[in-house]
């Protein structure tokens, strides 16, 4: 397990989230917790930038596609962008590239 990073940068109603680090089953949790508040509390689409992401699993995967389906049902986005080549690959494999707009 590595640490996880995470940052936040609102304007406009629109959130962008910066990970950084690895996101698995040990510590998906803060990113659930986080998404959940960021959600709560913006009235616009959020951004998660994976540049600094070197590994994520299918938990991680399942907060992601949690996420964009509340924002989706009041009308928002959830949009992944920059993702690590390895991180690109798995969104490819598991057939989320394009929902999640890797």
């Amino acid at each position: 397990m590595g640490d996880l990073v995470i940052s936040t940068q609102e304007g406009n109603g629109d959130v962008v989230l910066s990970v950084a680090g690895e996101i698995d089953f040990g510590n998906v949790a803060e990113l659930r917790t986080t998404l959940a508040r960021l959600i709560k509390a913006t009235t616009g689409n959020v951004t998660v930038d994976l540049e600094e992401v070197t590994f994520l699993d299918s938990t991680a995967l399942g907060v992601l596609i949690q996420a964009k389906r509340r924002l989706l049902e009041r009308n928002d986005d959830l949009v992944v962008t920059n993702p690590h080549p390895r991180v690109a690959r798995i969104f490819e494999i598991s057939g989320l590239r394009e929902y999640l707009g890797a």
